[in-house]
């Protein structure tokens, strides 16, 4: 295990947030410095108190470890262990403490289930921590001094041989409880008479081979009667089956009669059934040939009924046309005649100066131009402003329509909106929108989307037609302003042409009126004649198809009835009736034609099986010819002979049944007595195996095995003391243990001097501590990979050689990645190691790391 980083707020002295950064002492020697009472064991306190939820100062009740002019605080704590990295969370406020482990995947958030994952995950509970890496030198030298009791409690805990206690216990029950089976085991056995049980066994096998002989002797006897008894019912069963196959032959002889008389009724009738179905095949052909004629009849004349309408179709429409060219013709006559008859006062001189006319009238007309331009205007305006007012009583009443409907949908729209408020009212609860207590709505007529979706795009088309109506509106006033202002400015022209122009421009427009009525009615006439020309042709060649098409329908009307004379020669009756008709009789002919030809078939099939059957009959009868005389014998007595010597058989068995339970019964108590003698033996051997342990560690209070173990633990924790004390005193002292664990210092330069431990001075005191420390760290770690250790105070007591020779076994042992801290407040060490946490104190009672 390898501690990487600690992070304190507000923990005991250290007052704010601070930061002790380790992994840059990996591999050193490191000193924990500062003055009594400044916080140094604060920080191993705070490293426990992470990892266990105790100290040794505080036992369990870490939340005083929070500073007490603070209302919350935190120690995390980061470290790794077989390459895995753990980070622990303490946090403490006025309401207590709360605990958060992460490592790797695991997120924990419970004091004991986080100490009991720190137990099994580093390998080392509280204790075996407090031991190995957490080194105490003033326990180690009051457990030095302390008397042999008290010694041995403290091993005892310290190596936790509560273990070794229970063992011995378990092994002293294990030893007695077995002992007591043994004893029990050896009584049973001695209640079985084994002697009586074999003898006995003896007897019941001579029964048996007894009975074995008898058993046999019957069935001889049984098996002889039973052979006589099966050959006397074999020719019995011989003669009933000679009986039933004579009598079968009879039957199956009658059946074969049976069926032949049927066959011969079936093959008449198929004769029959062939002849009237070739009968009507011939019928049926000669109608189907006839039917064939019929139908091309039937189609020619369907063809010349079409031929015939057609023509008629076209008959009447020529006449039709021809009358309304008449029509027209006689209407351009009168027209004609109407135009010869009408009289004119003209002077027809006058249409030679007709150019001269018109060229004046045009010189007129360009003083008229401005008017007419205004005129047509205005008229273009008066029927644009028509127009606009037809669209607008068009969009009137669109609009008048279109908001009706909306009125009407609106409240089915209103019913939708308030649907899910509806049902939060209660009954005789007015309503919070109107008040009214009376919530019937099952006159309401029920509102679908498509309901909405209708009101919705009414609405839309209705907003669209109103503001159609506004422009148009606003366009016919100002259609009407232009209006108003054209006629007031054609108005003003009229009275300048008035007093200018009007005389002569009327004199010489009557008279351009007149010669262009007179050249109108001219060409009228000549237009006229000629259309009334095209007429009479037109009604000629009119004539002329509608007598032609006349002719055609005559011929076509012969052909229909040549046709229909034709047809009733051919069949006079409904020939595809008759043809049915016959069809029909024809299949059921051959339905029944193949019916009976399936039952001439299988009573065919019947006959062969029959004889075949009467051929093996006969031949069964045949070989039973020797028992043809021969009577059934009676077998009773026989039977009652055998049934006599089964019931002997069986009284037998049932004895053999007793004896052999019994047998069973004794070869079980035999099975049992050799089983309880087996287990005996093993039992036997187990007590002596446990006799053995229990004589070396058992015992009823556990402490033969915890004094044995205890013993060697110590012996090696000396041997392991006095390798660190050689060198720690360049081989002067050793250690040793007199009787009741009484330790004792060896003094090599002095003739191996034994000396009380006691006697030793207070830095010869600190070096067998500090041995025994280091050894006891050596022993309890075990298995496990301890990369960090603190030694607590005691460098005090040395002089300046002993402690440059601590500090050099120490750094010894920093090596690799493993680093050793050491909390003391001698300033000789400050010089000593460059390496170091400095802590001050302040003149509040408060600390800070000044140094990391």
């Amino acid at each position: 295990m390898r501690i990487k980083k600690l992070k304190l707020k507000n923990i005991n002295s250290f007052k704010g947030e601070f930061e002790i950064d380790f992994e840059k002492f990996s591999g050193k020697l490191f000193l924990i410095s500062g003055p009594t009472g400044s916080g140094k064991t604060t920080i191993i306190d705070s490293i426990l108190a992470s990892l266990y939820h105790k100290t040794p100062r505080l036992s369990n009740q870490v939340n005083m470890l929070l500073n007490k002019n603070s209302t919350d605080g935190y120690i995390k704590l980061l470290f790794t262990h077989k390459n895995k990295e753990c980070e622990i969370e303490l946090k403490f406020d006025k309401r207590g403490t709360k605990k958060f482990l992460k490592g790797g995947e695991r997120y924990l958030d419970k004091v004991k289930e986080i100490t009991e994952y720190i137990n099994e995950f580093i390998g080392l509970d509280y204790e075996q921590f407090t031991r190995s890496i957490v080194l105490a030198q003033g326990e180690f030298d009051k457990f030095i001094k302390s008397t042999p009791k008290e010694k041995s409690e403290i091993l005892k805990k310290i190596f936790n041989l509560e273990s070794f206690a229970k063992v011995s216990i378990a092994i002293y029950e294990k030893y007695n409880r077995k002992k007591d089976m043994l004893n029990n085991l050896y009584d049973l056995i001695e209640k079985i008479d084994i002697k009586s049980l074999y003898e006995e066994k003896e007897d019941i096998l001579d029964k048996l081979s007894e009975f074995k002989i008898l058993k046999i002797e019957i069935e001889e006897e049984k098996t002889k009667k039973e052979k006589d008894l099966s050959q006397k019912k074999e020719l019995n069963e011989k003669i009933k089956k000679l009986k039933k196959l004579e009598d079968e032959y009879k039957q199956e002889k009658s059946l074969k009669n049976k069926n032949q008389k049927e066959i011969n009724i079936l093959e008449k009738e198929i004769k029959n059934l062939k002849s009237n179905i070739k009968k009507r095949e011939n019928e049926l052909n000669n109608l189907e040939e006839k039917y064939k004629v019929y139908e091309r009849i039937e189609i020619e004349l369907n063809n010349l009924k079409d031929e015939e309408s057609k023509l008629k179709k076209e008959f009447r429409d020529f006449q039709k046309r021809y009358e309304d060219e008449v029509l027209q013709k006689d209407l351009l006559s009168n027209k004609l005649e109407s135009i010869k008859n009408k009289k004119f006062n003209f002077d027809e001189s006058l249409i030679e100066k007709k150019e001269d006319y018109q060229n004046r009238y045009v010189i007129l007309k360009k003083a008229f131009s401005q008017e007419e331009k205004k005129e047509k205007e205005l008229e273009t305006k008066k029927n644009e402003l028509a127009e606009i007012k037809n669209n607008l009583e068009k969009l009137k009443k669109e609009i008048e329509e279109l908001t009706l409907k909306k009125e009407k949908l609106e409240e089915k729209v209103l019913i939708f909106k308030f649907e899910k408020h509806r049902s939060y009212l209660k009954k005789n609860t007015p309503c919070p929108l109107c008040g009214s207590k009376n919530h019937n709505f099952d006159n309401l007529d029920s509102v679908s989307e498509d309901d909405i979706n209708e009101y919705e795009n009414l609405v839309k088309i209705l907003k669209e037609k109103e503001e159609e109506f506004k422009d148009k509106e606003i366009k016919q006033n100002i259609l009407e302003s232009e209006i108003s202002k054209l006629e007031g400015e054609i108005s003003s022209l009229e009275e300048e042409i008035k007093q200018n122009y009007f005389d002569e421009y009327k004199s010489w427009r009557e008279i351009f009126n007149q010669i262009n009525e007179y050249l109108k009615n001219k060409n009228e006439i000549e237009k006229l004649s000629s259309l009334i020309e095209e007429k009479q042709k037109t009604l000629k060649l009119y004539k002329e198809n509608i007598d032609n098409k006349k002719n055609k329908i005559d011929e076509v009307d012969k052909k229909i009835e040549n046709l229909q004379k034709d047809k009733k020669e051919l069949y006079d009756g409904n020939l595809k009736e008759d043809i049915e008709k016959i069809s029909k009789e024809l299949e059921s002919l051959k339905e029944n034609l193949e019916k009976n030809e399936k039952s001439l078939k299988i009573k065919e099939i019947n006959i062969a099986k029959i004889e075949e059957r009467l051929n093996t009959l006969n031949k069964e009868i045949k070989s039973l010819s020797e028992v043809k005389d021969k009577k059934e014998e009676d077998l009773s007595l026989l039977e009652k002979e055998i049934k006599n010597l089964e019931i002997k058989l069986d009284e037998i068995k049932k004895d053999e049944g007793i004896f052999e339970e019994r047998i069973k019964h004794i070869k079980q108590k035999i099975d049992e007595y050799k089983k309880l003698k087996k287990e005996y033996e093993e039992l036997n051997r187990q007590v002596n195996l446990l006799k053995i342990l229990n004589d070396e560690i058992g015992s009823a209070n556990g402490s033969k095995f915890v004094n044995k173990a205890l013993g060697f633990l110590i012996d090696n924790l000396i041997f392991e003391a006095n390798k660190i004390l050689n060198r720690l005193s360049n081989n002067r002292y050793s250690l040793s243990i007199k009787e009741k664990l009484e330790f004792e210092i060896i003094d090599h330069f002095i003739g191996d001097t034994k000396r009380d431990i006691n006697t030793l001075s207070g830095g010869e005191s600190f070096l067998v501590s500090l041995s025994l420390s280091l050894a006891l760290s050596e022993i309890s770690k075990s298995s496990v990979s301890l990369d960090t250790m603190f030694l607590d105070e005691g460098f005090g007591t040395l002089d300046k050689d002993s402690l440059s020779e601590v500090l050099s076994l120490l750094q010894s042992l920093a090596i690799g990645e493993k680093m050793i801290g050491i909390i003391s407040h001698v300033e000789l060490l400050q010089s000593e190691m460059p390496d170091k946490i400095i802590i001050q104190k302040r003149g509040n009672g408060e600390s800070v790391i000044v140094k990391s």
